[in-house]
């Protein structure tokens, strides 16, 4: 089982990546049409560094989601714009079961964080949405994809193709958008 360093170096390099889209795969401009409900999931690192995605420059239209891993305080995202429209920062780890590792515990995102995700989601389901964890891949991929599957949001091309949903955190969503709001499942 690789380490939480692995992991975090894993991030870093896949953010370089991500950073890199244009320079790898060509100048692409990827047209947004605006009165389409978009769902964008980034690194972390881009907010850090106040770089938003040119689809997201009218921040007001947007929530944002920022996913932080837990007891680390320099994962926490604050952005002097987004912190001004509906957000939602959660604290869990990017792992699918709990297990220990160097003496520590790894815990995946609990049913009340998905129902609190879910939630806020349907809460601002006529907004854009911006969600950002720390490579933008895994848990921020999860959400997007709840969002294109069950929201009608559109997941541009250019974002999505760097996903690999964390199954943990889809499946805990969508279990709980079923009952509460489809009643079904």
């Amino acid at each position: 089982m690789a380490g939480k360093g692995d992991k975090l170096r894993k991030g870093a390099n896949l953010t370089a990546y991500y950073n890199n889209y244009d320079r790898i795969f060509g100048k692409k401009e990827v047209k947004t049409d605006i009165s389409v409900k978009t769902v964008i999931n980034i690194p972390r690192a881009n907010l850090y560094f106040h770089k938003l995605p040119i689809e997201a420059q009218n921040f007001y239209d947007w929530a944002w989601i920022s996913i932080e891993e837990p007891d680390t305080p320099e994962t926490r995202v604050i952005h002097e714009y987004l912190d001004q429209v509906p957000n939602l920062k959660m604290s869990f780890w990017d792992v699918t079961s709990s297990y220990q590792y160097g003496g520590e515990t790894y815990e995946p995102l609990s049913i009340e964080q998905a129902e609190q995700l879910v939630d806020f989601l349907v809460e601002n389901k006529e907004k854009n949405i911006v969600v950002n964890c720390r490579a933008g891949i895994s848990r921020s991929g999860a959400i997007a994809q709840f969002c294109q599957d069950f929201l009608g949001h559109k997941w541009l091309p250019k974002y999505k193709m760097m996903a690999v949903p964390n199954s943990k955190v889809y499946n805990y969503m969508v279990d709980y958008y079923g009952r509460k709001y489809l009643n079904s499942f």
